[in-house]
């Protein structure tokens, strides 16, 4: 095959022609500032001191790559391939294309160090949040100087995220159901390394799920992830419910929620928030709702059911319904940037309508 002739400016060129097209990943570079993000991630991962070998990557950079391999739904590997192949990929992680580039080994190197960190509580007291979570909350604090939070009021609702699954003999799942390690897995670190006892298996209208939960609260007007909690997939959506969901973010704040949060103890919580619980009516065992109970239900299905289309906007922009992480700290890590990248999308998909208003 003929070698193929390129000229000075055709990755230029090739830059205007996706620009035409309609380029995803500039729409979130040119409407956030990764840079907000640098003096945490220092805080988070530590400032190496100048020493032999190789200088570290730019932890901006390598953290806009993160955001790059879940919007395309992209393995390590794959990710690699799409930094040397791709040039909106390079556009978006700031590579020329004659830059090296980091290899798969590295980006897993840093998700993992990401995953692991911590980020101590204020004045040393209490439980610090994990490097995610507190990548997230900067974010949702930029969102809410700005104004795009809704106040009048949120919903609740959780989505199962699953895992590799995992083929164990019933003696080692029983143990592992107590909490417990089995014995054998103890004497070999290797396999006990591709082992998650902290996923757990689940029924869903029909289906058999194993992994994790992603329990989220979001504005009840607007189309953002407020808070999140992770969870293995045995715990009631009721038990998992993100702290912010009781707080009143203004005067006559309203709750959504479907039929698995109508709970006692969730409405004394609401009530006791000065927030009006608009949870649906649940259907007692024996029972049927009356007409008017299921005409409540439907009415507030109107404005329940826009927390659904987050989740319907994971599973296709972003492919969130499955994970590789094993482990409850890292699957927490993973899920939690899934939630942050899709605020990131849906505020660059908001800004040009914005820009336009104004």
């Amino acid at each position: 095959m003929a070698d193929i002739q390129t000229g000075f400016f055709t990755h230029e060129i090739q830059l205007r022609r996706l620009d035409h097209l309609g380029d995803p990943l500039k729409a979130i570079a040119e409407a956030v500032d990764f840079e907000m993000f640098r003096p945490l991630l220092d805080r988070l991962l530590g400032v190496r001191s100048a020493g032999p070998g190789r200088p570290p990557w730019d932890r901006v950079r390598m953290f806009r790559i993160l955001v790059l391999q879940l919007v395309r739904g992209l393995s390590d590997e794959k990710l690699e391939f799409e930094l040397v192949d791709s040039a909106s990929a390079q556009r978006f992680a700031g590579l020329s294309p004659h830059d090296a580039v980091p290899d798969s080994r590295t980006v897993w190197l840093f998700r993992d160090t990401l995953a692991k960190s911590q980020l101590p509580a204020e004045g040393g007291n209490g439980e610090g949040s994990d490097g995610v979570r507190a990548l997230f909350e900067l974010f949702h604090r930029e969102l809410a100087a700005k104004g795009l939070l809704c106040r009048e009021g949120r919903t609740v609702d959780a989505m199962i995220v699953e895992v590799p699954r995992q083929r164990n003999p019933k003696e080692d799942n029983q143990q592992i159901k107590k909490g417990q390690v089995p014995e054998a897995w103890q004497q070999q670190p290797r396999k006990l390394a591709q082992k998650d006892t902290e996923a757990r298996w689940t029924l869903k209208r029909g289906r058999v799920y194993y992994g994790y939960k992603n329990s989220i609260v979001g504005g009840n007007s607007d189309n953002f992830i407020h808070d999140y909690v992770v969870a293995p997939a045995t715990a009631h959506d009721s038990k998992i419910i993100p702290g912010c969901y009781f707080e009143a973010a203004g005067e006559g704040s309203t709750a959504y929620g479907d039929s698995a949060y109508t709970h006692k103890d969730i409405a004394a919580r609401l009530a006791g928030a000065g927030i009006e619980s608009r949870i649906h009516e649940q259907r007692l065992a024996g029972q049927e709702l009356s007409e008017s109970q299921k005409e409540s239900n439907r009415i507030k299905s109107k404005v329940r059911a826009r927390i659904e289309h987050r989740f319907g906007r994971m599973r296709t922009s972003l492919k969130g319904l499955a994970i590789r992480s094993i482990g409850l700290v890292r699957c927490r890590a993973a899920v939690g940037l899934l939630n942050l990248v899709y605020n990131l999308m849906e505020y660059s998909r908001l800004r040009p309508r914005a820009a336009m208003i104004a």
